[in-house]
């Protein structure tokens, strides 16, 4: 969402009980803010398929944001 001077992220998820989880601390992720691309989200745990999401649309709107608040 929007603001002057930041930018408010909310991140939802659900939490799994972890009992008998064994935990892998060799475990990575990477996430990369972009530009174009919002963000770029990636990890090297078998199976995971990179997730690239598409900033173009929210450029849009803050282009129409600042338009209007100028």
């Amino acid at each position: 969402m929007p603001k002057t001077y930041h930018i408010v992220v909310e991140v939802v998820y659900e939490a799994r009980e972890a009992t008998g989880y064994n935990h892998d601390y060799e475990a990575k992720a990477g996430i990369d803010i972009g530009l174009n691309n919002l963000a770029t989200i990636t990890s090297n745990q078998k199976g995971f398929r990179p997730v690239i999401v598409n900033g173009r649309p929210l450029k849009s709107i803050n282009a129409i944001f600042t338009w209007i608040a100028a």
